[in-house]
């Protein structure tokens, strides 16, 4: 029977693995703002609805209609009768995703850091 022998290399590539996970995850993390609201584009009106308020918002654009429902701090598509309806399935802001897009409505709904919506202006 062969004896197995520990070398470095066993022990440093899973410890170098684990550390650039690491500091991947934290890289990603840190850059994230809290959510405070959200903005809505429809039709080249703007639209910033709070997420501390539970509320149901209709947008009517191009012949269709999109309903965003703000609830528990999460904003998502509740209903659209767009065709393929992948708004309503692309998740929830700020859990899942950071913006909703229904093309053929012309609707378009992102998430807005508090603490303002621009992180710098060049003029």
């Amino acid at each position: 029977m062969h004896k197995y022998r520990l070398k470095i290399g066993d022990v440093l590539a899973p410890l170098a693995v684990l550390l650039l996970s690491g500091a991947l995850f934290f890289a990603l993390t840190a850059r994230k703002k809290p959510v405070g609201s959200v903005e809505i584009l429809c039709g080249g009106e703007r639209t910033v609805c709070s997420l501390l308020t539970d509320a149901e918002y209709r947008f009517e654009h191009n012949g269709y209609t999109v309903v965003l429902t703000v609830e528990g701090g999460e904003a998502f598509v509740s209903f659209a009768d767009c065709p393929d309806r992948l708004c309503v399935r692309a998740g929830r802001i700020p859990g899942d995703t950071r913006s909703i897009v229904c093309v053929p409505a012309g609707v378009s709904v992102r998430a807005v850091p508090e603490g303002g919506d621009y992180d710098a202006i060049a003029g």
